[in-house]
């Protein structure tokens, strides 16, 4: 017990320094400084969309995890490929010989206390070869140090619970850390994942030292679904570096739409040739449609009348053209004679006679005289020519309206595209803005997979859970010791207590912060989390789903639960934050630096553009700021700018 004990308590990690080379959008070295302070928190990295905060994000998360990024404590042809994708690309055709991230951070990990400094390299002169280089208070440490060093870092800061802590805006707006992983996220952060990995050991330990056919099936389908769940938490990893890789493209191919757009003088032209040509089929499409109706369908509506009288005299005509079949089928002579009966004829006679009087088969009320094909074709048309609705032509052509008006405003720009075209840069805007559009489908097919690949990973963990218990069931009718059974016992006792009162103070912080930065009266009156559920309550008791909520409010929400989980983990981390603000009006922005900001008990690190900054109290805001450095490197020079304020 002691070995999963000693990971918990206080856990401390704020960052110092971070030097970047040729990583990324990063070229050559870039060092970024932090000097923390208890009133001045936050440090500010500003930049435009592509210019590479999401990158400065990935760095620090690769400088501490290396390979774990992947799931993997060796380095694969996986993580390789992940690796040089992320190499700066001009760096690499220059052959410049140093590419890796140093990251300095004070640390109170463990037995780990203390200024420590990790420099993650790569060289890739003679294949793929990455060095990992220590230093603690100045120290190198060996590779024994640096190996206790990470299996505590990983213990205390779990990838997916550091993740939390690292976010982009955009993901909280999706409330991606709201999906199946946020009941595994809350149990990392409050340490119950140690006891229940504690459990799990005993359990694997139990099994070994049972003679069981059952418990040896059980184990064999325990191990097949931990296989599974690795492999589906691997593809769920590679896709989530693949999103990013793929937001970077989008942004840096905006930038350079917007570049080639500002050089030419027609920033306000938006040329999409694939929603034009679309819109074209759509309103010849439509045109047609409301052709045909005026001709072959408006001109009926004006003998509704008789065309009701034509398709009932239809319907009766074809009821007494099979009646006259029935009866001269009845008094056919054939039929007379196969049911000739002595003695009883004239009854015969009488009954055919009555059931052809049922039958009405009067000539003179046969009009049309039509065949069955005829008939069928001829009320079909008559029906559909009833069944013709004129509201739904007016809607018809009001759509019509619609779309020509779109056409109309997307073509309308003839002399930006003429001057497009003078200048011979036509066709490669409309590449771009085509690579553009196909980033953007694939950002958001890449987001379906992960979201299925999550939902999979919850049935898995829900069926591990089931043989763990059917597991323990086994065991207890073996002779395995009772102490085993008791230990089992007081961990799954410790595990519901400390997890009830620690999500009942995730609520509680999560339902105070919230009314702080929502500022609406009345808007909740509860937060709760049960039953794998997160959900709100409104003043007249009323489940209110996260799902329900504006995007501002959504974002607000996660803010919110973000904090309460931070409060309540026990750790002290650097928060940090890419498009926080980019969704929330000014009030709710003001609101989330003023509540949220100043009550998170760390490092907060913010990654904005300008205009997310731009409606900030800049006075409130020198006063808790000790950092502000600008990116952009669409210069030559400068590209980053700033330090200590």
């Amino acid at each position: 017990m002691k070995n999963y004990l000693s990971y918990i308590g206080e856990k401390t990690m704020r960052l110092k320094q971070l030097t970047i080379n040729n990583f990324g959008i990063y070229k050559d070295e870039n060092t970024f400084n932090f000097p923390y302070s208890k009133d001045k928190k936050v440090s500010l990295i500003i930049g435009k969309n592509g210019a590479g905060k999401t990158t400065f994000l990935n760095a620090i998360k690769i400088c501490l995890f290396g390979s774990m990024m992947l799931k993997n404590r060796t380095i694969t042809k996986n993580y390789e490929d992940f690796i040089l994708d992320k190499l700066n690309k001009d760096a690499l055709k220059e052959a410049l010989p140093k590419f890796g991230i140093e990251a300095t951070f004070i640390s109170q990990v463990h037995n780990y206390d203390g200024e420590f400094t990790i420099e993650r390299t790569w060289n890739i002169a003679n294949g793929f070869n990455e060095s990992v280089y220590m230093k603690r208070n100045g120290v190198s440490l060996t590779q024994e140090e640096q190996l206790s060093f990470f299996n505590a870092i990983y213990h205390a800061f779990p990838l997916d619970l550091f993740e939390l802590f690292y976010l982009d805006g955009e993901k909280i707006d999706q409330l991606s850390v709201l999906n199946a992983n946020i009941f595994t996220l809350l149990e990392s952060s409050i340490n119950i994942d140690l006891f229940k990995k504690l459990r799990s050991d005993l359990l694997t330990y139990a099994s070994k030292r049972v003679n069981s056919k059952e418990i040896k099936r059980i184990n064999i389908d325990k191990e097949r679904i931990e296989l599974k769940r690795k492999t589906l938490q691997e593809s769920i990893e590679k896709a989530s570096h693949n999103q990013e890789s793929i937001k970077e493209k989008l942004y840096a191919k905006a930038d350079e739409i917007k570049n080639l757009k500002d050089s030419l003088h027609i920033n306000n032209v938006t040329i999409n040739s694939a929603e034009i040509k679309r819109l074209e089929h759509n309103i010849v499409s439509l045109k047609k449609k409301i052709e045909l109706d005026i001709t072959k369908f408006l001109p009926y509506t004006l003998i509704t009348e008789r065309l009701n009288h034509l398709l009932t005299n239809l319907i009766q005509e074809y009821k007494l053209s099979k009646n006259i079949i029935v009866t001269q089928a009845l008094k056919s002579d054939e039929l007379s004679n196969h049911i000739d009966l002595p003695n009883q004829s004239n009854e015969i006679k009488n009954l055919i006679d009555r059931i052809c009087a049922f039958y009405p088969t009067n000539t003179k009320d046969l009009v049309h005289r039509l065949s069955d094909d005829d008939y069928y074709s001829l009320k079909s048309k008559v029906s559909e020519l009833l069944e013709f609705n004129k509201d739904k032509l007016h809607g018809k052509i009001k759509e019509l309206t619609t779309l020509e008006n779109k056409f109309t405003r997307l073509s309308s720009n003839a002399a930006e595209i003429e001057a497009l075209e003078s200048a011979g840069q036509l066709d490669r805007l409309l590449g771009m803005q085509s690579e553009y559009d196909q980033f953007k489908v694939s950002l958001a097919t890449n987001e379906e997979s992960i979201l299925a690949n999550e939902a999979q990973l919850l049935i898995l963990d829900k069926d591990l859970g089931t043989l763990e218990n059917d597991l323990w069931k086994q065991l207890k009718k073996s002779n395995v010791s009772n102490i085993l059974d008791q230990i089992h016992y007081v961990l799954d006792e410790y595990i519901r207590e400390i997890k009830t009162n620690k999500i009942h103070e995730i609520e509680e912080h999560t339902k105070v912060m919230f009314s702080n930065l929502i500022r609406k009266d009345g808007f909740i009156n509860d937060f709760k989390i049960e039953n794998d559920a997160i959900y709100l309550l409104d003043n007249n008791n009323n489940r209110l789903n996260h799902s329900n909520l504006s995007a501002g409010e959504k974002q607000l929400f996660v803010l919110s639960l973000l904090y309460a989980v931070l409060q309540s983990s026990e750790r002290r981390v650097p928060l940090m934050f890419d498009t926080l603000l980019g969704r929330l009006d000014e009030e709710h922005r003001d609101n989330v630096f003023k509540e949220f900001i100043n009550s998170c008990p760390d490092q907060v690190i913010i990654l904005a553009t300008d205009s997310e900054l731009a409606n900030i109290d800049k006075e409130y805001l020198s006063l808790i700021t000790n950092t502000e450095y600008l990116i952009d490197f669409s210069k030559s020079e400068n590209k980053i700018k700033g330090g200590t304020i």
